[in-house]
């Protein structure tokens, strides 16, 4: 990842996401690599089961009773640990790597730092709604008026594991000589967010397509699957599932502002950019 995170888990609103591995980890793995980190666990590590679907509690008793159940016992797990991802430093120009693709192609990139996911479940819904409002101002300014981009998106994420490693993150492939328009929009929508509220429909059209996705995954066997795993180590996460909804249900005007207050800061944002060999950007 861009961003350094060496911890897997991460949380997106109600969603749990897991990282991909970079291109180098992928060249360097080998064979004796995966047994190294699979024997271990498989001979002898703790076992986490999670079942979901049309099943009874009696059913899910006796099929693992039968089969995991029977195995030697394991030690248990010791619950959750701090994390080691580390949100890298600021930088006051973007990092510039270079690509082999198409001249007209690049992509630009800024990251804000904010916190763990456990730490407040309540700040993380509002960086969620924020985020989406953002994501639509940067829409309409870079696509619908400039034509400079099609792909602008703003997120944000958040460890469920290290307490202060969270960012919100914002993107977009972008003609190598439109960079530095990118960042100018950008700074010019964060400062807006920071300094004025939005209006309850720009709230509402942000917040509300977001509870109806979440209360159409809910009725789906794969929202569970993801929610539920690792919840017996971690209770916490069974707070997630049930602050969801009602915390992106509150979510107010004045929260969304105070998150970009708070939080989109450009000292302390991390910037890259990813250009075509040969070309220099101007910043």
């Amino acid at each position: 990842s861009v961003l350094g995170h060496n911890f897997p888990q991460l949380i997106h609103d109600g969603d749990v996401r897991w990282r991909s591995p970079v291109p180098d980890e992928i060249r360097a793995a080998t064979l004796d690599d995966a047994k190294a980190v699979v024997t271990p666990a498989l001979q002898s590590g703790p076992i986490d089961i999670t079942m979901v679907g049309d099943l009874t509690v009696d059913q899910a008793i006796n099929s693992v009773a039968a089969t995991f159940g029977a195995l030697p016992k394991r030690p248990g797990y010791d619950g959750p640990v701090e994390g080691h991802e580390r949100f890298p430093a600021p930088t006051s120009k973007p990092i510039v790597l270079t690509h082999k693709g198409a001249a007209n192609q690049a992509v630009a990139l800024i990251a804000w730092p904010t916190q763990g996911f456990m730490r407040d479940m309540k700040l993380q819904r509002s960086l969620r709604v924020m985020a989406q409002i953002f994501d639509q101002r940067l829409v309409d300014q870079l696509r619908t008026r400039e034509g400079i981009t099609y792909t602008p998106s703003v997120l944000t994420a958040a460890s469920t594991q290290s307490k202060d490693y969270g960012y919100v993150l914002a993107l977009a492939q972008i003609p190598p000589d439109k960079i530095a328009d990118f960042y100018a929009v950008v700074d010019s929508v964060a400062a807006d967010l920071a300094a004025h509220p939005v209006s309850e429909d720009e709230l509402a059209r942000a917040r509300d397509p977001r509870v109806e996705d979440i209360s159409r995954q809910k009725q789906t066997n794969e929202y569970w699957l993801g929610l539920l795993h690792g919840s017996m180590q971690d209770p916490r996460l069974l707070d997630v599932i049930r602050t969801t909804l009602p915390d992106l249900q509150a979510v107010t005007v004045a929260d969304v502002q105070a998150a970009a207050r708070d939080w989109l800061k450009g000292g302390k944002a991390w910037r890259l950019v990813v250009v075509p060999e040969g070309f220099t950007p101007a910043f």
